[in-house]
C-alpha cells in the first residue's frame, strides 16, 4: 500500500508541473511555482527611438533622420518621424496661408515629434529626394524647406507660423539628400506637451 500511495503523489507532482519542497527541518514548508519568465518588451516602432543628453540619430527609411547633438536634450526623451500628407497639415494648421497654399511643393511632409521637452540646441535634418524630384521641379526655381510651426498669437491664440529655410542640396547618381539646421524654434509645443516641428520640400524662384 505504501509503494501504490508513493507511485501516486510522484506522478501528481511530475504532471502538475510543481514540486514539493522542505526547510532545513525537514518540515514540509509547501508548494513552490516554478517563476514566471520575464515579458519581453517590444521594440520600438520604426523612425521612433529614446535620445539622451549624449545625443544621437532618429532614422525612418525614405523618410527623414534627425541628427541631436550632445547636450541638446537635457534628458532622455522619445522622437519620433513621421510622414505626414500636407493637404492635411494644411487642415490641421487651419492655415489658408498663400505661401503655403500655392507655393509648388512635395506632396508629403516630414513630422519630428520631441515628447515633453523642447530642444536646446539647433538639430540637423536629413530628407531623401528623387532625382525624378529634383529634375521635374518648374523652371528657375531652386529647392527651399518650408519649417511649417505654430506661435502664440497677441491674445493668447495658436496661429500657424511659417519659415522659409535655405538648405545643402547633396546630389547623388542615384539618389540625393537636403540636408538643413532646424532651430528649436521650429518646435512647438502642442496642447499634448510634445514638441512638433514639421518640414517640407518646397520649389521657390531662385538658384
Amino acid at each position: 500500500m505504501k509503494a501504490r500511495v508513493l507511485f501516486l503523489s510522484t506522478t501528481i507532482a511530475l504532471t502538475s508541473g510543481c514540486f514539493w519542497d522542505s526547510d532545513n527541518s525537514g518540515n514540509d514548508s509547501g508548494i513552490v511555482v516554478p517563476p514566471t519568465p520575464p515579458i519581453a518588451t517590444p521594440p520600438p516602432p520604426p523612425g521612433s527611438q529614446v535620445i539622451g543628453a549624449a545625443g544621437g540619430i532618429v532614422s525612418l527609411t525614405d523618410v527623414a533622420q534627425v541628427q541631436f547633438p550632445p547636450g541638446s536634450l537635457s534628458a532622455n526623451t522619445r522622437v519620433t518621424i513621421r510622414s505626414v500628407d500636407t493637404q492635411s497639415l494644411r487642415d490641421s494648421l487651419q492655415t489658408d496661408e498663400e505661401l503655403f497654399s500655392i507655393r509648388a511643393r512635395m506632396p508629403t511632409a516630414v513630422e519630428v515629434q520631441i515628447d515633453g521637452i523642447q530642444p536646446n540646441a539647433n538639430v540637423m535634418v536629413t530628407i531623401p529626394i528623387t532625382q525624378a524630384a529634383l529634375s521635374g521641379r518648374p523652371a528657375n526655381t531652386g529647392v527651399r524647406i518650408l519649417a511649417a510651426s505654430e506661435t502664440g498669437g497677441d491674445f493668447g491664440e495658436i496661429r500657424p507660423y511659417f519659415e522659409l529655410i535655405v538648405p545643402e542640396v547633396e546630389q547623388g547618381s542615384n539618389s540625393s539628400q537636403i540636408r538643413f539646421t532646424a532651430q528649436p524654434s521650429h518646435f512647438a509645443q502642442r496642447r499634448s506637451g510634445s514638441h512638433i516641428g514639421v518640414f517640407l520640400i518646397t520649389f521657390a524662384p531662385g538658384p
